[in-house]
């Protein structure tokens, strides 16, 4: 599909996913991260190397955890379900939706001072809260992994298509803080498209006949191929809808004969940027307000409503959400809740689906106005989809599905894909396909840009002509680009200048009234900025004259001002930036060949004369001037201009944030982390000293498993005397001598140094007698195996004398090892026997297991030998000799009267 796809390399399927072949020999560097960062909530995956995707749970073992960040009054940072359930505390300490603050220069979250010294009052930013929240995703990930966080760094995050330049270059920096390196930031919706098209969803379905009415124009869109799948996802999230049209190409993959998707292209956007959960929840609550100001008697618009309390307020949300979630399942859902306001309860009261679908009548109705927008861009009818794919938690709602179907003409939506997580995991193979250390699947995925980005360059002074505007302005990527795409620029001058980036408006025919989240309360309100103007970044161009002093004469002719070209990109993650610029410049210089010498007309033809050649002038006289072309080329440096005053919320350069403004947010970040760190082990600190406190007293006071021995080798003074000081220890941890970790670490080596060695020598009693059998029964074993060794070896043997002597040396060790053993059990007992045991009885159970050690050892060795040689056996001669009568009578055999070797006779006489 050319420069505007990302290309997406081989793969190999494995059970409810994909396995992705590592070409790398570093694992650890091969983990990729996946991010699906909603406003609602944030869901986790990983890639590694031979393992291919999986989705991460977070330490409560879920699959999403709640986008919220809070701080309690002791400093401590909450994430996830546990800052949801402090948030109706301390509305005020609770970030209900930090993604909101994310595009704005200019807004900050105001945390006030706790109630210790260690919850000091924090003023923080967009980037800082989502950099939270994507390292709160990198931890899920590295423990999911059993690595080290410096291990998953390479990352693709998934955002609405909604997201303009400001929210996605906020977005990226946070990720610069949080650590990570963001691959892309791809819209939600295409990358549940991804995971759509590798499920191999994207079936074809047979192409209808070209009719005037069905068969769009050729330049309204896409047209309708054989081998194309159209589909609208229609996401409806916590805080935003957007839908998408997707045309998803099949081809043949090699012999095999069926289609596979290849391709897919995102067509179209439509959004509505206040249309979500959260704007079905108020509805809930606004009933659930009313009710309860009926039950105190509370005339309707009273100052003392419920709406006007902003704990109540949030207590009630988390309600109407649990209700809007029953509704999708059930008629009917009852709420009651305890102490709403002070002692009284909100009693139980019905919400039905019928009542909630009538109070949200024209919420739910908006659900059309995105889809229709998307269909519109794409230049996609209704009849012409394949398929409707709901996304998103809200999507399950009844009421929002049947809208659908009856605005698409259609019965049912298809549900075969997880509305949840289908995102994250296409963010996964995405990560995985733009990482050098995976082979996927081949599959092309094109975005697009619903803004234009145009750029404008200050004239050169003088050269401007009658009419013409102070700027010369140009397109550079028109709304609807594909994207990554390139684009070249090129100007004439001769000096150094600046250019400016700025967004278009959305075509009035994409969107309407855009509209946006209020980001602490997740109140709506409108938001226009898409149909503005806006700065997007100021860079200066220097190095312009350097290509000027290359000249080789300054009397060359060029009198045209350098060509600078300037190279534009627009990436995955939908953000623009100047890539390179170069100053050429063509000079013309003039040069006079040298003559070349002829010899004269009477030359001789010998080789004497042609030494003496004379030479002549060319017939033509001199000659002429030639003109030669040089192309001198220069590498220009291109800067971002830092922020200025008053420019678009105090920051010019694109919305990204100074490496100063950076270097202050990964401060605040580790300042953070530090303490968050300090607290995780000033916990484990104390949890280690309660246990040694309640564990120690429990047995003193004779309760525990060692009580026994517990009571005699101890006295009740010495136990008594322990347990007051186990009293004070645990009275300490609740002082504030016990707040910092170090204290706590010394406090719990005191206490185990009072108690240890009444407990070291209890252990030690109750583990002697077994330690002394163990002994006896090495000492037995030993004896047996010598024994017996030394009786194999008293009968005569074919064994050797170095043999003999080394078996000797083990046998000899092993008993001296047991004779040592004994006289050493011996003498230890004896001298105990008269000793206290609340005492020291003057040997541990230890030391008998080294004794044992040591014969057993010994033993061992004992038991290695082999066994002796038998004794040689006569030769046959011998055995002859000896049936003969002088032979056994132990007289010589002379020669004379030997018998004669075989086959020997008369030596006079040949035997043949």
């Amino acid at each position: 599909m050319g420069r505007s796809r990302m290309r997406i390399g081989q793969w190999a399927s494995v059970a409810c996913g994909l396995v992705l072949i590592a070409v790398s020999v570093v694992a650890a560097a091969g983990n990729l991260l996946a991010v699906d960062l909603g406003s609602g909530y944030l869901k986790v995956a990983v890639a590694r190397p031979g393992k291919g995707l999986e989705l991460v749970t977070n330490e409560a073992s879920k699959r999403k955890t709640p986008t919220v960040v809070a701080f309690t009054l002791d400093g401590e940072r909450l994430f996830g379900d546990p800052a949801l359930a402090y948030a109706p505390k301390a509305p005020t300490r609770a970030i209900l939706a930090p993604l909101g603050y994310l595009g704005n220069a200019s807004a900050r979250v105001e945390i006030p001072a706790g109630a210790t010294s260690s919850a000091p009052a924090l003023t923080l930013t967009g980037v800082d809260l989502v950099a939270m929240i994507l390292a709160l995703a990198r931890q899920h990930a590295a423990a999911a992994l059993g690595a080290p966080e410096s291990s998953v760094r390479d990352t693709v995050v998934t955002v609405p298509a909604w997201y303009s330049a400001p929210h996605r270059a906020a977005l990226a920096d946070a990720a610069t803080v949080a650590g990570l390196n963001v691959l892309a930031l791809v819209n939600s919706n295409a990358a549940a498209a991804l995971k759509y098209a590798l499920d191999n969803k994207a079936s074809v379905a047979p192409a209808p006949s070209a009719t005037a009415s069905s068969s769009p124009s050729p330049t309204a869109g896409a047209s309708k191929e054989k081998d194309a799948h159209f589909a609208l996802f229609v996401d409806v999230g916590a805080g935003s809808t957007v839908a998408t049209v997707v045309q998803i190409d099949n081809k043949k993959s090699g012999r095999s004969a069926t289609k596979l998707p290849s391709a897919v292209t995102v067509l179209s956007h439509g959004w509505d940027r206040t249309l979500g959960g959260r704007a079905l929840d108020d509805v809930i609550v606004a009933r659930l307000v009313t009710a309860f100001d009926k039950q105190r008697g509370l005339p309707a618009g009273s100052d003392q409503s419920a709406a006007h309390n902003p704990r109540v307020v949030t207590r009630l949300r988390k309600e109407a959400q649990k209700v809007r979630e029953m509704l999708s399942a059930n008629m009917e859902a009852h709420v009651a809740v305890a102490s709403l306001v002070g002692d009284e309860d909100l009693t139980s009261t019905v919400v039905s689906r019928a009542d909630f679908e009538s109070d949200a009548a024209s919420t739910l109705a908006r659900i059309t106005a995105p889809v229709t927008r998307a269909l519109a861009s794409a230049g996609i009818t209704a009849d012409q989809l394949d398929a409707v794919v709901p996304l998103g938690g809200a999507s399950r709602t009844p009421k929002l599905q049947q809208l659908l179907c009856e605005a698409l003409g259609r019965s049912s939506l298809n549900k075969s894909v997880n509305a949840d997580e289908a995102a994250v995991m296409g963010a996964a193979f995405l990560a995985a396909s733009l990482s050098p250390t995976f082979r996927v699947r081949a599959l092309d995925l094109a975005d697009v840009s619903p803004r234009a980005v145009s750029v404008a360059v200050r004239r050169e002074p003088g050269t401007a002509s009658a009419g013409a505007g102070e700027f010369q302005n140009a397109t550079l990527f028109a709304a609807g680009s594909k994207r990554p795409a390139t684009k070249k620029l090129t100007v004439r001058r001769k000096d150094d200048f600046t250019l400016s980036l700025f967004l278009e408006p959305l075509p009035s025919s994409s969107e309407g009234a855009a509209m946006g989240a209020e980001a602490d309360t997740g109140a709506m309100v409108e938001d226009t900025s898409d149909l503005e103007r806006a700065l997007y970044g100021r860079y200066t161009v220097a190095g312009v004259s350097k290509v000027l002093a290359k000249r080789r004469s300054p009397a060359s002719e060029t009198d045209a001002s350098p060509k600078v070209t300037l190279s534009f990109l627009l990436d995955h993650s939908g953000l623009v930036r100047v890539e390179s610029a170069e100053a050429t410049l063509e000079e013309t210089v003039w040069t006079t060949p040298t003559p070349t010498p002829t010899p004269s007309a009477d030359a001789s033809p010998d080789a004497k004369s042609k030494k003496k050649a004379k030479e002549s002038p060319t017939p033509e006289g001199s000659p002429k001037p030639v003109a030669k072309t040089i192309i001198h080329r220069q590498s220009l440096v291109v800067t971002e201009l830092p922020a200025v005053v008053g420019d678009i919320d105090g920051n010019v350069g694109g919305w990204r944030l100074s490496e100063p403004d950076l270097a202050t947010s990964r401060a605040t970040l580790a300042a953070l982390d530090a303490a968050a760190n300090d607290r995780t082990a000033r916990a484990d600190a104390l949890n280690a000293l309660e246990g040694l406190v309640l564990q120690a007293r429990a047995s003193l006071r004779l309760g525990g498993d060692d009580s026994d021995a517990l009571e005699v080798v101890s006295t009740e003074a010495e136990r008594e005397a322990l347990i007051e000081l186990l009293d004070a220890a645990e009275d300490w941890m609740y002082t504030d001598a016990a707040s910092s970790t170090t204290a706590l670490v010394a406090k719990k080596a005191e206490v185990s140094a009072a108690v240890s060695p009444l407990f070291t020598r209890a252990a030690d009693y109750a583990a002697r007698p077994n330690a002394v059998a163990s002994l006896r029964e090495a000492l037995a074993q030993s004896a047996t195996l010598t024994t017996a060794a030394r009786a194999a070896r008293d009968v005569p043997s074919g064994d050797s004398d170095e043999v003999k002597a080394a078996a000797e040396k083990v046998l000899a060790a092993a008993e001296s090892a047991a004779a040592a053993a004994t006289a050493w059990l011996a003498d230890v007992e004896s001298a105990a026997s008269g000793k206290l045991a609340t005492g020291d009885v003057g040997y541990t159970a230890a030391q008998v297991d080294e004794q044992a050690v040591a014969v057993r050892r010994a033993a061992a060795a004992v038991r290695k030998l082999p066994s002796p040689l038998p004794v040689a056996s006569p030769s046959p001669s011998a055995a002859e000799a000896g049936t003969d009568g002088s032979a056994a009578s132990g007289e010589p055999v002379s020669a004379a009267d030997s018998p004669s070797p075989a086959g020997s006779g008369d030596p006079k006489h040949d035997e043949l």
